[in-house]
């Protein structure tokens, strides 16, 4: 099995973009969302078409098993560029391994890459575990805490 990310145009992956995010939903979210579940893909799309978007796919041999994407804007506070995680999720069958790390650090590493400052990784509870100990590995600092009413 041949494991790689790839950054991607979030409109040519969207039937299997909305499938990950309710798989995602039915897993996590459902539990702490008061509303249903409707994914912000047109917003996303026009987000992607701005130059605000990354979307990354982990194919294992071509298949998509799993995305991470961030929305990459202007500091409000040091006008270089940031990114905020919008969501990482992998297909529960394709979570051993390094996968989910390669996801993560490719994705990070790229971003770097390119120019951006400061990379906000949010963590939450899973059905597994949590992933903040990845993100400590990775070199993330541990900032703040969400709470969701």
């Amino acid at each position: 099995m041949v494991t790689k990310v790839r950054l991607v145009p979030l409109a040519a992956h969207v039937p299997v973009a909305v499938s990950l995010a309710c798989l995602e939903w039915h897993e996590t979210e459902q539990q702490y969302r008061t509303g249903r579940f409707q994914p912000a893909i047109e917003t996303y799309l026009a987000w992607d078409r701005a130059g605000m978007f990354r979307y990354f796919v982990l194919l294992e041999d071509d298949e998509v098993i799993g995305h991470m994407a961030f929305v990459v804007s202007p500091s409000r506070t040091t006008s270089g560029l940031e990114a905020n995680e919008e969501f990482v999720y992998i297909r529960p069958d394709k979570r051993k391994g390094w996968a989910g790390v390669r996801l993560v650090a490719d994705a990070i590493e790229f971003l770097k890459l390119n120019g951006v400052g400061d990379i906000f990784v949010g963590s939450k509870l899973t059905a597994s575990k949590p992933i903040d100990k990845l993100l400590q590995r990775l070199g993330g600092r541990h900032v703040a805490n969400l709470y969701v009413f």
